[in-house]
């Protein structure tokens, strides 16, 4: 059998860093252009197609709400799922959640500021909204689900005989070193080979609930340093996200424990990794070592998958400021009408529905007492682009702004 040449073999070394980074280059630019071109779209009116958004309403409910929460009847009444699918343009399920959260909670925006600093940030700074949208594009849009049953340390049971587990796993542990020295000593493995499986067995009923919300903290703390990385995000949790990051890796290591691909990992380490669990309980014990991390540190899961969502839903305001919606709303006046006035808004830097520039005059058109703008396209229309401020030209009727 004959080996490539040693030069074969560095060139190959040399390349495959190369190819690599050109591959990541690639990814990246691409992942760039998406955002750019997403960044100001006006979106379609859509439907929600996903239950999981409420879980992070229903799951804190418990916390006061600062603002009126809107009731189901009127949330139904109103449909408001389509208004929030139709405003929707985060990039993460934790953002997704905290939208309807805020949308569902009343909480006011201004109980917030660093977070309308941030909208103002994104909003002018197109090199921060690009790298925290790569980032929270990269996380995922299934980062969140099903995690925020976590958040509340009293749905999690941690019953007394399962302090055994640890002690099963070192029994077991030092019962394999003893054979080598007294071979007897395979009876009692046995032994422990049995309990370990009716251990599994009593145990299956909660690794599910558990276990597959445990895989999504590895991610989200991932995410979350990443994040912190990015110096302008580290004010919108008061200083205390960094800390709150650092009090959850212990999470992060059992999340990665827990997170094993069967498909992904082959056939042969697959089968590895269950005989070392029939040996160790691995399972069981990492049910048991997170059930105790969570009902410690459950309140601060909560503040980091919040913050996280927050990032993104700040993301998601700033987008919708910049769409360019055209329309105007008539000034309310005193009687049953409304009336706009004959002055042009030339200076208006907005283009029409169609396409053409806004250089019609407001002529005086009288509209029923709803309010209700006029159509675009006729003479009493101007055009506007919603951002923080109206626009200040010649049209007297009252910009709307968000």
């Amino acid at each position: 059998m004959t080996f490539p040449p040693l030069p074969w073999l560095l060139a190959i070394a040399v390349l495959m860093p190369i190819v690599a980074w050109l591959f990541q280059r690639h990814h990246r630019e691409k992942l760039l252009a998406r955002l750019r071109a997403a960044w100001g779209r006006v979106g379609l009116i859509s439907t929600l197609d996903d239950d999981r958004v409420a879980e992070a309403w229903r799951e804190l409910r418990h916390v006061p709400p600062e603002g009126d929460e809107i009731d189901d009847r009127t949330w139904a009444d109103l449909d408001l799922d389509r208004v929030l699918a139709t405003l929707d343009r985060t990039h993460t399920g934790l953002g997704r959640q905290r939208l309807y959260w805020r949308l569902r909670s009343g909480a006011p925006w201004h109980a917030t500021p660093a977070l309308e600093s941030l909208v103002q940030e994104f909003g002018s700074n197109a090199a921060l909204r690009e790298a925290v949208g790569s980032q929270l594009s990269g996380a995922g849009r299934h980062l969140g689900y099903g995690l925020w049953v976590l958040t509340r340390p009293e749905l999690i049971v941690v019953r007394w005989w399962y302090w055994a587990f640890p002690l099963l796993a070192i029994t077991m542990l030092g019962s394999l070193i003893a054979i080598a020295f007294v071979p007897k000593i395979v009876l009692l493995t046995l032994a422990l080979v049995v309990i370990n499986l009716i251990v599994r067995m009593a145990t299956a009923w909660q690794m599910p609930g558990l276990l597959a919300p445990m895989r999504q903290i590895g991610p989200m703390i991932g995410s979350a340093e990443r994040l912190l990385e990015i110096e302008a995000l580290r004010d919108l949790g008061k200083g205390r996200i960094a800390t709150d990051v650092a009090d959850l890796r212990p999470l992060k290591r059992i999340s990665r424990w827990v997170s094993r691909d069967a498909v992904a990992s082959g056939e042969i380490l697959t089968a590895i990794w269950e005989y070392l669990n029939l040996l160790f309980i691995l399972d069981a014990n990492a049910l048991f070592l997170g059930a105790q991390h969570l009902r410690r540190l459950g309140p601060v899961l909560a503040r980091v998958a919040s913050w996280i969502g927050d990032v993104d839903v700040a993301l998601t305001v700033a987008s919708l400021r910049a769409e360019p919606r055209d329309w105007c709303v008539p000034v309310v006046r005193a009687g049953a009408t409304t009336e706009g006035s004959r002055r042009g808004c030339t200076a208006c830097p907005s283009r029409s529905p169609r396409g053409s520039r806004c250089g019609r005059p407001c002529d005086s058109v009288r509209h029923q007492a709803t309010g209700a703008p006029p159509r675009p396209g006729s003479s009493s229309a101007c055009c506007w682009r919603p951002t923080l401020r109206p626009h200040r030209h010649g049209c007297s009727a009252r910009h709307r702004s968000h």
